[in-house]
């Protein structure tokens, strides 16, 4: 399966597997196969959530992913 995920300015693909999926709970994915400059989204991506999370932040943590700090 493939996944495309989309920011105002920012785009990740990546060919992927529903690892499980949880009715009412959600469900997680493995991404396979994610090309280098797309790997770099998601990690800027995840860095910024792990900041605001880190700083105590109280709202959606991927609210707001393209906003520079």
């Amino acid at each position: 399966m493939f996944v495309k995920i989309a920011t105002e300015s920012e785009v990740f693909e990546a060919n992927e597997s529903v690892i499980f999926s949880r009715r009412n709970v959600g469900f997680g994915l493995a991404f396979l196969e994610v090309e280098p400059r797309f790997l770099r989204v998601l990690q800027e991506w995840l860095r910024s959530a792990k900041k605001k999370i880190e700083s105590g932040y109280n709202e959606n943590p991927i609210d707001g992913l393209n906003e520079k700090e």
